[in-house]
């Protein structure tokens, strides 16, 4: 069995073993009959974020090695118990390509869901509040992405105070509650407010989307699983505040979520994406010229 580089979602960089990555889980929100040939808008048009991303290092088989932190743990409990309210079926292409499909599995771990939607076999239920135009019976398809750390963490720290686009704007009180761990002192009775309108302002088209961490959160500390005060609650807080400033500089850079490109590539050369940086920066210093230049002239006959 071979191994190989994956993919930057965000810059097309390779990725090699070892790099510091996150995963992030992403469902396809497009609406059945729509081939989006003349493009689309939004930078969840096509896949949106279901999950915080997880951090980790990319272990040459187009998975990733986890983190060992509790942040990161507890992160990756939240997103297999999510899964185990929607999951619809484990099946591979070829099996669906005959018809068969396979029941998910009863034991779910992370390691397993990562897999299974780097191989484009893990699939999950509509809601049916939020059906699509297929009326909600056809499952959802969960997609998959790596994005170099690096990568992340300057664009999400170059957007922090810009405002979110598209459906980031109705996620902002969720994002909030996230980031301020003493909301969580009063997070029943928010989510009790909340719930009739977390899959219709939270999440993504039909499916469920990050509204599910105030919900999984909610249950953990209610039952005295985990404590408001705990140190990882505050760090997974700043991590889904990150994501909200990564996806703004997704929106703003006319970029958009997809699953992974490029794979089983082993072509590291990067002079391809040097070049195109220098190309965006000469764009970018003469059109800033052209403006000034603009402005100057309609100030002097105004």
């Amino acid at each position: 069995m071979g191994s190989w580089d994956e993919t930057c979602m965000a810059s097309q960089l390779p990725i090699r073993v070892g790099d510091p990555v996150r995963a992030v889980l992403l469902t396809d929100v497009r609406y059945a009959d729509e081939t989006y040939a003349g493009g689309f808008c939004y930078a969840s048009d096509l896949w949106a974020p279901r999950c915080v991303p997880l951090r980790g290092r990319y272990d040459d088989y187009g998975g990733i090695a986890l983190a060992d932190d509790p942040a990161n743990a507890l992160n990756a409990s939240i997103v297999v118990a999510g899964f185990l309210e929607d999951l619809s079926e484990m099946t591979s292409r070829a099996s669906r390509r005959m018809g068969e499909h396979a029941p998910p599995r009863k034991a779910l771990t992370i390691e397993g869901l990562l897999r299974a939607a780097e191989r484009g076999s893990l699939y999950v239920e509509q809601h049916p509040e939020v059906a699509g135009d297929d009326g909600g019976k056809e499952p959802r398809l969960v997609g998959y992405a790596l994005i170099h750390e690096g990568i992340y963490a300057a664009m999400a720290e170059a957007h922090a105070r810009r405002a979110p686009s598209s459906w980031y704007r109705a996620a902002d009180p969720l994002f909030d509650m996230l980031r301020d761990a003493a909301a969580f002192t009063s997070l029943d009775a928010a989510v009790r407010h909340l719930s009739p309108r977390l899959w219709a302002e939270f999440d993504p088209p039909y499916v469920r989307g990050l509204g599910f961490y105030v919900e999984g959160l909610s249950r953990r500390i209610g039952v005295g699983d985990l404590s408001v005060d705990a140190p990882e609650v505050a760090a997974l807080c700043v991590e889904a505040d990150a994501l909200r400033s990564f996806a703004s500089w997704l929106a703003w850079s006319r970029k958009y979520w997809s699953p992974q490109a490029g794979k089983g590539s082993q072509n590291i050369d990067t002079g391809g994406q040097v070049a195109l940086a220098r190309a965006v920066i000469a764009h970018a210093e003469e059109r800033a010229r052209r403006d000034e230049e603009e402005d100057d002239a309609r100030a002097e006959t105004g």
